[in-house]
């Protein structure tokens, strides 16, 4: 994200509001591994001109859908009969099949 971004989440926490529909739909998307976060980092403007930020958060995933699918923008809600979910985490598949 952007250091303007980021300094906002700090100040405010994250807003759904301003979330995009991303791979699995819409949310905040988080990542174990920093060189994959890394690839969503952007310059900021101003005094965070050629900077980049990039947060380090302890995420809870309560009820989890495991997706294995490599694209899902429907992965938002549970599937019928599935119960509510909190969070959708994606395992990505197996490199024959990607």
């Amino acid at each position: 994200t952007k250091p303007e971004a980021s300094m906002h989440i700090t100040e405010r926490g994250f807003d759904m509001a301003l979330s995009t529909i991303g791979r699995f739909g819409r949310g905040c998307y988080f990542a174990e591994d920093f060189a994959k976060a890394d690839k969503y980092a952007e310059a900021g403007e101003g005094i965070y001109t050629d900077c980049c930020a990039m947060l380090l958060c302890r995420v809870l995933l309560g009820s989890q859908r495991l997706v294995r699918a490599k694209l899902d923008t429907f992965a938002s809600p549970a599937p019928p009969g599935a119960g509510a979910v909190d969070s959708t985490l994606a395992e990505p598949p197996p490199p024959e099949q990607a």
